[in-house]
């Protein structure tokens, strides 16, 4: 530890080096994502612009701070430390949004006596903690210590909050995704463990209906009962289906078969496990044939033409040359659903709670869509009916 820099010019050129690479440390970050990637990149470029014993990043979680990254690696004892916002010095410096410098941990009033103690914190005398802000909410901060009392200056403080100002966007980002992947991790695991123990049951209760009607042929039902009970089995069916394709994909296990596909084939059968088959009309070549994976459009399809009876209350679908569409004359698509289109289980808040579904459809057929190679557009008004096209390389 060299101490306080001393010289107008020696301090002139520490700084103008600084500059020079905090202007790199953009180019370094670049466009990852990548939490772990991003915290080494800051507290490499720590150790570069300020001379410590130890260095850390800190974020906040559930109001209380604690260390994210460290160089060298703190003792378990103080990664397990999490202060509440307010507390001790780093607490205090993201309540407050400021600054903290200080020079000797032992003589200051604001430093808890256990933290103070606990395993490698046990070697710091002065301590240098400043705010990371991202759109003027504080999300951790930047933390350097040393062995010696009075061991930091101004400058090592202007270059510190130089390189938090200048990194603080790219560590919540970073962060941001880390968190979306966890939990879509832990969303597509739910779903594919659900699915999977629904589909037993499910199997078991369709093979009796079926088995009852086989035994019995001439048994009445004139409420149609045992026909409703086979319809929802099979939209069961179609549904669990449908959330093993979308943890799958989610888990990038999906991977597109081509195979010669009958397309009008494919698209009555579609209509004919739907909910209402007399609501879908069908305009397809019958000799229509083409190259690609049957499973997935056929199960795009069916979430197309579901999600148009559902709102709509009818569907057409026209297939041709490696474009399938299905239009519907229904109140149209709300904005805010084509805006997250590609969001599972998003649905408009402007919808109506009584109308059955999970928000799955459109984010399934844009997953599968890509899968294929194709493009999906979609052209829709209100009032005036939605047509949703599949460009398919067929």
């Amino acid at each position: 530890m060299t101490g306080p820099s001393g010289g107008a010019e020696a301090r002139l050129v520490r700084i103008a080096e600084a500059q020079r690479l905090l202007a790199s440390v953009s180019h370094r970050l670049g466009p990852t994502l990548e939490l772990d990637t991003t915290l080494k990149a800051v507290l490499a470029a720590m150790r570069e612009l300020v001379d410590f014993r130890g260095g850390s990043v800190s974020l906040v979680e559930r109001g209380t701070v604690g260390i994210a990254a460290s160089d060298p690696p703190v003792s378990p004892e103080v990664l397990d430390v999490r202060l509440p916002i307010g507390s001790g010095i780093g607490g205090r410096v993201v309540a407050t949004g400021e600054t903290i410098y200080v020079p000797d941990l032992d003589v200051d009033e604001r430093v808890d006596p256990e933290v103070r103690r606990a395993g490698s914190n046990a070697g710091m005398v002065s301590f240098l903690a400043v705010p990371l802000v991202c759109l003027g909410r504080p999300i951790g901060l930047l933390q350097v210590d040393s062995a010696e009392a009075d061991a930091f200056d101004d400058v090592d403080v202007m270059l510190l909050e130089g390189l938090a100002a200048q990194t603080a966007t790219a560590i919540e980002s970073a962060r941001q995704s880390h968190e979306r992947d966890r939990v879509d991790a832990l969303k597509h695991g739910f779903i594919n463990l659900v699915s999977h123990e629904l589909r037993t049951p499910l199997t078991i209760a369709a093979g009796m209906l079926h088995m009852h009607r086989d035994l019995h042929p001439d048994l009445a039902d004139p409420d149609g009962l045992l026909d409703r009970a086979e319809s929802a089995l099979g939209r069961l069916g179609r549904l669990i289906e449908e959330l093993i394709v979308m943890s799958e994909l989610g888990a990038g296990e999906v991977r597109a078969v081509h195979r010669p596909v009958r397309v009008r084939e494919l698209i009555e059968a579609v209509v004919e496990a739907s909910e209402n088959p007399s609501l879908v009309t069908v305009r397809c070549d019958p000799a229509l044939e083409w190259t690609t994976d049957g499973r997935l459009v056929r199960i795009a399809l069916g979430a197309l033409v579901e999600n148009a009876l559902l709102y709509a209350g009818e569907a057409e679908v026209v297939a041709g040359e490696g474009v399938l569409e299905v239009r519907d004359a229904g109140p149209g698509l709300p904005d805010d659903v084509l805006d997250r289109r590609g969001e599972a289980f998003s649905r408009s808040v402007r919808n109506p709670t009584t109308v059955a579904g999970l928000g799955l459809g459109l984010s399934m057929v844009t997953a599968m869509v890509a899968e294929l190679d194709g493009e999906l557009s979609v052209e829709t008004a209100p009032g005036e009916g939605t047509s949703i096209r599949i460009r398919l390389p067929v």
